[in-house]
Parts: C-alpha cells; sequence; structure tokens
C-alpha cells in the first residue's frame, strides 16, 4: 500500500476534526455557557417579540379608541393623522364599545381639511342588518352579504353619530349617544 499523500492526509485531518465534539475547557465552563446562550437566546426572542407588538400597536391609527372622554364621547386620536390614514387606506372601523352586541363603526372623511367632513356610521344595512363592507374603487359601503345594497361614503341612509374633529386640540371626537340619521 502506498503512504498517503500530502492532500490525502490533509483530508483525513479534517475529518477528524469536524468528527470532534467541541468541548469546553472546565466543568464551570460546562455548567455556565449553555445557561449563558440560553439567556442571550431568550432575550433576542423576547427584544423581536416586543419589536413587532410596538410596530403593530404603534398607533392606536388602526381604528382603536384611544380615550373614552364621557360615556359617550371618544377621542380616536389626532385627526391630522387619522384624515391621512382614511386617505391612504379607507374608512377605519371599530367595535362600539357602549352596545353589548358591540356594533360595528365606520369612521370617513370627506375632503381636504382634516377638521371637517369627517362621518360616523353604524356599519349595518338599516334592513337586512347584515354588516358592510367598504368598496375603494366606488368609494361606498355596500352590503356584499345580503341585499348588495350600497350607500355613498357620507353615510346618507345610514345611521350616522355625531364626529367632530377640534381644530384647539388637534383630536377626533366621536360622540355614540344617539345615531343623528
Amino acid at each position: 500500500m502506498s503512504a498517503p499523500t500530502p492532500a490525502r492526509r490533509g483530508s483525513r485531518a479534517l475529518a477528524q476534526l469536524a468528527a470532534r465534539e467541541p468541548r469546553l475547557g472546565s466543568p464551570f465552563a460546562q455548567a455556565v455557557v449553555p445557561v449563558l446562550v440560553g439567556i442571550v437566546f431568550l432575550a433576542l426572542l423576547g427584544g423581536l417579540l416586543w419589536g413587532v407588538s410596538f410596530a403593530l400597536s404603534r398607533g392606536s391609527e388602526s381604528g382603536a379608541v384611544e380615550q373614552q372622554i364621557s360615556e359617550t364621547q371618544f377621542d380616536l386620536g389626532k385627526a391630522e393623522s387619522r384624515a391621512e390614514s382614511v386617505r391612504r387606506f379607507g374608512p377605519f372601523a371599530f367595535q362600539d364599545p357602549l352596545v353589548t352586541d358591540r356594533r360595528p363603526v365606520f369612521v370617513n372623511h370627506i375632503g381636504t381639511d382634516p377638521y371637517t367632513g369627517w362621518v360616523a356610521i353604524e356599519a349595518l344595512d338599516p334592513v337586512t342588518r347584515c354588516v358592510l363592507d367598504w368598496n375603494p374603487t366606488t368609494q361606498r359601503f355596500v352590503d356584499r352579504r345580503c341585499s348588495g345594497k350600497d350607500y355613498p361614503g357620507t353615510g346618507e341612509g345610514l345611521n350616522r353619530f355625531d364626529a367632530l374633529a377640534n381644530r384647539e386640540s388637534g383630536r377626533l371626537i366621536v360622540d355614540l349617544s344617539a345615531p343623528t340619521g
């Protein structure tokens, strides 16, 4: 049999190194290093989850009620940012916190002035009581599930609530006490 060539000798040495388990020098290191690796992993995972939850909740601009002002009035956030959100994504929806069956409410903005043109509607067809959808193409509320009927973005023909933007505070306030139309 021939003597191993330098190339074969190097390959064999690499294979032996790869097959050998990594070893930590002292028993202390063998006990502590896995624990530290676990702690670092959990810290990174926690940071990642915190970052994701922060990004998702970053603005209650998604439609959540920011603050209840009175029994029937709710602060929905900054009127300017809400108007921009409606311009980009359409009306935002939330569940009426006053009613036990949690009726859906849409808040829409008509026009360019963030302090005028707000409308809050009960997002239910007044006849079928089916939940309405927003059609971004036609800019209308639509009862797709039951009647197929649609309503203008201003909410005419639907139960509406007062929605006012306060120029002084910059806040959008919705009063869900009684429908106005």
